[in-house]
């Protein structure tokens, strides 16, 4: 039997970082319309609901070491980056070619390809890196070696109901034989800039929203994705709270965390009810409001504000709501 134990143990402690290896970096996802090359994992991931990114579309000249209008183009919207390590057995022509065809099926068009020495830059894809996908990525390729053979690199556009998509993609394989290749994903959904975002509760808008609705959904209580610490650019809401229930020493509150659908069921569940429970521990550190007047409840991705089909959708249903007792 201990036999057995010490086999199995084996087995289990060899298997480990492999299982870990096959892990999406917590809090990414995939665009929700272009997917991933089958077998690959997420090593960076990074969405903005407005952000401007400047993206070659042509080959440098031999001294440019910046992109002059005619080489690159502008696009501003909703701004989704992934870094990904493909499985070691595919080439970068592999993932090119299924990136190609999937784009193809969704009605983009080509704007620009390039392979190894015709790309930007001579071949060096840290010009790519640094114009289109930004520096805070070039050490997850590697400056000499690192991620450079068989560089390819596709932009790819499409309007579908007056909106434009623009994709890009960069690939390298490893500098070191057997090792993964990775790439990286730009997808620039094109939107107009919305500056009407800055709103901050009053203890008057909160109690209105109670009379008329019998709750409020607050959405300037800030987390970083994933994760449940409060951010300090939360205190004017934590404050209209507080303010609220000084006036009111009767009012209790259910304060309910609310998360989109990105991630499994039971991890929003559990992120929400953290969240939840930090506005209370705030509240009652920080404000002086009596824990017992103060209910944490996680509801998780159960009750959307708006469909999580768009990154609009799903901002919207990132919230903490507030509900009298």
């Amino acid at each position: 039997m201990m036999r057995l134990i010490g086999i199995l143990l084996a087995i289990f402690t060899l298997a480990l970082p492999s299982a870990l290896a096959q892990q999406d970096v917590k809090g990414t996802r995939d665009h929700m319309e272009i997917g991933r090359f089958a077998g690959s994992v997420i090593l960076r991931g990074d969405y903005r609901n407005f952000d401007e990114r400047q993206i070659l579309k042509a080959r440098l000249g031999d001294n440019e070491t910046t992109p002059p209008p005619a080489n690159s183009i502008t696009r501003s919207g909703a701004v989704t980056s992934i870094v990904y390590e493909g499985p070691k057995t595919a080439s970068s022509l592999e993932i090119a070619a299924n990136y190609r065809t999937r784009l193809e099926a969704l009605g983009y068009a080509p704007l620009y390809i390039c392979a190894n020495s015709s790309c930007p830059g001579f071949g060096n894809v840290n010009y790519v890196i640094r114009h289109t996908f930004g520096t805070d990525i070039l050490g997850m390729w590697g400056f000499r070696g690192g991620y450079q053979r068989n560089p390819r690199y596709l932009v790819y556009e499409k309007t579908h109901s007056g909106v434009r998509s623009t994709a890009a993609i960069l690939i390298g394989e490893a500098g070191i034989a057997g090792d993964a290749p990775r790439y990286a994903l730009l997808v620039v959904d094109e939107a107009a800039l919305k500056t009407d975002q800055i709103t901050i509760p009053t203890p008057q808008t909160i109690r209105n929203a109670f009379s008329e609705k019998g709750s409020i959904s607050l959405y300037g209580i800030y987390f970083d994705t994933g994760a449940s610490a409060i951010k300090p650019q939360s205190a004017p809401t934590l404050q209209a709270i507080a303010d609220l229930m000084k006036q009111q020493p009767a009012l209790s509150l259910i304060v309910v965390g609310h998360t989109d659908n990105v991630g499994t069921f039971a991890a929003n569940i559990a992120l929400s009810q953290a969240r939840a429970a930090a506005v209370v521990a705030a509240l009652t550190k920080d404000y002086s409001i009596a824990a017992s007047r103060l209910t944490p409840f996680g509801a998780g991705m159960a009750a959307p504000a708006m469909p999580n089909a768009t990154e609009a959708g799903r901002a919207k249903n990132r919230r903490v709501e507030l509900v009298p007792k």
